[in-house]
């Protein structure tokens, strides 16, 4: 009892607290999207594509629909107009609740729940099996494929209530809104991790106490900076039912937050505001109310420009596409994105089959190293560094894939060391890792491991310089258990340039180290 009466105690405090920062925060009156999206209908649940061209939200029992809750979409026109919305139809819609939660950065996937009581008491037809009540649909060309359900370890949901969601940027994270039915009976946040050998994610675990009180925590939205989180409530101390919060994440625990601030006026109002989400720019914010203001249902999607103040941390949007190095022909292929001063596997993204087409999101205060997978070929890895970026960025970048063969020729653009210097600096490891594994998978492979500087300074300095770094990968690859007899070393110097040693970029791109496919 002593434990709740604290808990209780430091809820009211953060309430306190909330109520005191509620305050109006920002001038723009927010829009509605009109009839385009907006119906006499209630309209919810928006989520926004990370390029901010493609709308998807719900509707509730439209003649149009299939039922009960049906997925539509929209797209902005060339003059930023929403265009009259249309049903997303089957397979996803069915005569149940079909709610759409989230969507991957390349826009191919969607994260929905799906809930059909039809089907499952209709004792003609066997209901399909599920894992869960959230299901990602793919996007294949102009098609969407049948709902894979997710599995979430020791997931239930015995009401059978409608839950929300969010599976974040990185992929590798899902953020779930529960019903507590052992404590409050009211919903809380919680979030599961990806388990790549498990094939399902873990177990939820609560976002804690500073996000979560004795009131209702829902529609939570991580930004793709993945600190940055908005969710609404309806704790006391708010402008109305349910307002929108803001707090971020001060560690890798997902329990230390800062205090949820409230996003006041006029965003937040005396009815209900919820599903707060924006696209990778976060000029506009779009979100759900059932404020009276000119609306055209119960509930309606609003649109409104986001102050600085409220914005989450910036990001980098990399678009572009994957290619085979020699045929420039398009390739499905993983992508995985790693924070290289921490050895850590970031995110992932799949190109697409056709185009080859990838987008991935890149927060700021890090260096990147990134990677494509594609069977029977090797990477060029691309280096991103968002060390002091200050606002969003979007840039293009082709990720080119090597066949591999023999006499194949690889830079390694993510080795680093210091100028004049042959010792690896350790965010080097995760390019020399994936050519240890390399190595593993292909246990008659003979490398060659080529050493060059530019022309400044002496050429014997140079070329003992070379070699010495050709051999420092040897030697870290060697102790990844690669017999050192399959790693053949040299160092030519300033030999070979690839690029002009007039400029200091042509200078940086000469100083290389370059593996050679001797023998697979």
């Amino acid at each position: 009892m002593k434990a709740v009466y604290i808990q209780r105690t430091i809820n009211c405090l953060w309430i306190i607290l909330t109520f005191l920062s509620s305050t109006p925060l920002v001038s723009q009156v927010p829009e509605n999207l009109g009839s385009s999206i907006n119906t006499t209908y209630d309209e919810s649940a928006p989520v926004i594509s990370f390029k901010g061209n493609v709308l998807y939200f719900w509707s509730l029992n439209r003649p149009d629909g299939a039922g009960f809750h049906d997925i539509y979409y929209s797209r902005l026109d060339t003059n930023g107009n929403w265009v009259p919305a249309r049903n997303i139809g089957q397979p996803i819609n069915d005569p149940g609740a079909n709610i759409v939660l989230s969507i991957t950065p390349d826009g191919k996937q969607l994260l929905i729940y799906q809930n059909n009581p039809i089907e499952e008491t209709n004792k003609k037809s066997k209901p399909k099996p599920r894992a869960s009540d959230l299901a990602i649909v793919k996007k294949e060309g102009n098609f969407w494929s049948e709902p894979q359900f997710i599995k979430i370890e020791k997931y239930k949901n015995p009401s059978g209530l409608p839950i929300t969601a969010h599976l974040c940027a990185d992929k590798k994270t899902l953020l779930l809104s529960l019903y507590n039915e052992e404590e409050n009976k009211q919903e809380d946040l919680y979030v599961c991790f990806w388990q790549a050998e498990k094939k399902q994610f873990s177990a939820p675990k609560s976002l804690g106490n500073i996000i979560n009180t004795p009131y209702e925590e829902t529609t939570p939205f991580l930004a793709a900076d993945g600190v940055t989180l908005y969710f609404s409530s309806n704790r006391p101390g708010g402008l109305g039912n349910h307002d929108i919060y803001r707090t971020q994440r001060l560690d890798s625990t997902w329990q230390n937050w800062s205090i949820p601030q409230n996003l006041g006026a006029p965003i937040n109002s005396e009815a209900d505001e919820i599903h707060f989400k924006f696209p990778a720019d976060p000029t506009y914010a779009y979100f759900v109310s059932t404020a009276g203001n000119g609306h055209l249902g119960g509930k309606d999607i609003y649109k409104v420009v986001l102050p600085e103040h409220l914005k989450p941390l910036p990001v980098v949007m990399v678009t572009g596409k994957v290619l085979d190095a020699a045929t420039q022909a398009p390739q499905m292929a993983r992508i995985t994105y790693f924070d290289i001063n921490e050895n850590r596997e970031v995110g992932t993204a799949t190109s697409d089959s056709l185009s080859g087409e990838y987008t991935i999101l890149l927060p700021a205060g890090k260096e990147f190293a990134v990677i494509a997978q594609g069977d029977n070929y090797i990477a060029i890895s691309e280096n991103f560094n968002t060390l002091g970026l200050k606002n969003f960025t979007s840039l293009q970048r082709n990720l080119l894939l090597i066949p591999l063969r023999e006499n194949a020729t690889i830079p390694l653009n993510s080795l680093f060391f210091e100028i004049g210097k042959a010792e690896l600096q350790p965010k080097s490891f995760v390019e020399l890792d994936r050519i240890a594994s390399l190595l593993q998978k292909n246990e008659t492979m003979t490398l060659e491991i080529n050493g060059y500087t530019d022309n400044t300074g002496d050429e014997n300095f140079n070329k003992k310089l070379s070699l010495d770094r050709a051999e420092a990968v040897a030697n870290y690859l060697a102790s990844k258990n690669i017999n050192r007899e399959r790693l053949i070393v040299k160092g030519w110097g300033s030999a070979n340039p690839i690029a002009s040693n007039t400029t200091q970029e042509g200078r940086e791109k000469n100083r290389r180290v370059e593996i050679k496919i001797l023998k697979l």
